[in-house]
């Protein structure tokens, strides 16, 4: 019989019927096959890049965009056999320097607090880019069958998205840190 607070509705489950249920469900939920330490590690760094970027909620899913690639990759290396220790050893030193990058981002606004908005910054407006590239408005006299052109404008957004793509690949390498990458297609 349920206990009666005044003032309080009475439940209609008992108790037990939680407890049945909470069973149930955690059994079937699949085992997830991810070491508790890498998704540790991805919480923190998702909580990270939001602070980084002052919870601005846009700016924060742009970063976390930019950063899943890498993390999907750490994945595949941390769950690799064949992967060597060094490599990994290298790969949590790159994670790591990168943490404090942005936690000096969230503390501090100067050079750190501006790579970081900069990197939300350009996954934002590739985006907002291919927003209108994707959904062109209808042309009734274009063939079904003929691929769209691509404008000289596009071809020239396309050009610089890959040298600032490069110039952060190298800006990686010479830093030790993880900026991420910027998908190609949204």
């Amino acid at each position: 019989m349920p206990r009666v607070t005044p003032g309080i509705r009475p439940s209609r489950f008992p108790i037990t019927q939680f407890s049945q249920l909470d069973t149930a469900r955690s059994s079937r939920q699949p085992a997830s096959s991810l070491n508790p330490e890498v998704r540790s590690l991805y919480r923190i760094f998702l909580r990270a890049t939001s602070a980084s970027v002052l919870h601005h909620s846009n700016a924060t899913s742009c970063l976390r965009t930019r950063y899943r690639p890498v993390f999907e990759h750490y994945v595949g290396l941390y769950q690799s056999q064949a992967t060597k220790a060094d490599v990994i050893r290298e790969w949590d030193e790159r994670i790591d320097n990168t943490l404090s990058l942005l936690q000096n981002s969230a503390v501090s606004r100067g050079l750190p607090h501006k790579v970081t908005r900069s990197l939300s910054q350009l996954v934002h407006s590739r985006f907002m880019e291919q927003k209108h590239v994707l959904h062109p408005k209808y042309d009734p006299n274009r063939s079904a069958t003929k691929p769209p052109s691509l404008s000289p404008a596009t071809m020239l957004s396309d050009e610089l998205h890959r040298m600032l793509e490069e110039t952060t690949r190298l800006a990686e390498g010479t830093t030790g840190l993880v900026l991420g990458s910027t998908p190609a297609k949204f």
